[in-house]
């Protein structure tokens, strides 16, 4: 798998990488509505700068949400109250291994922040290899890699072209 994806741009490795994310949060937590929090997930595949994304995503995952007693005493720049109090019940009942699929997808995204990519853009395929690792050390079945062969690293210097990942999406359909 790891030679397909060398092929694939950045935006259709961070595309498999959510629909990894997709996959482990509806085998793990069927019962949930994950929707809030892959509508903002996925919103990346069609942005041209990713600033504002890195910092709204960052305040959704658990680790970040609840480093603060409360809302009051959080420092969040983009979250309100109201999504704050959404995602609270949203991760109700769900254990740590969200969170660290949920941050394994957001560091896949960051991963060539602020770079050029090289050659065929080894941070990435090292960071989605442990995702994929993940789904498989959690007996989850993959994603269809076909899906995203489409986006080909040879398109904006290994970045590829913008496009809207919800098409990807199991969830937001």
């Amino acid at each position: 798998m790891m030679e397909e994806l060398k092929n694939i741009s950045i935006t259709g490795r961070i595309g498999y990488g959510i629909m990894c994310l997709e996959e482990y949060l509806l085998t793990k937590y069927p019962n949930k509505d994950w929707s809030f929090i892959l509508e903002k997930y996925w919103q990346i595949t069609s942005l041209e700068l990713w600033d504002i994304w890195m910092d709204e995503v960052i305040e959704i995952i658990p680790e970040y949400l609840f480093e603060f007693d409360d809302y009051e005493s959080s420092d969040f720049e983009h979250l309100s109250y109201e999504n704050y109090l959404k995602l609270k019940e949203i991760y109700k009942g769900v254990g740590d291994d969200a969170n660290i699929i949920l941050k394994k997808v957001y560091d896949l995204a960051n991963s060539h922040a602020y770079s050029s990519i090289v050659g065929e853009g080894k941070e990435s395929l090292e960071v989605l290899d442990d995702v994929i690792k993940y789904l498989v050390n959690n007996e989850v079945i993959l994603p269809n890699i076909e899906k995203v062969k489409k986006f080909t690293i040879d398109k904006n210097n290994g970045w590829g072209v913008s496009y809207n990942g919800k098409i990807l999406s199991k969830i937001l359909k």
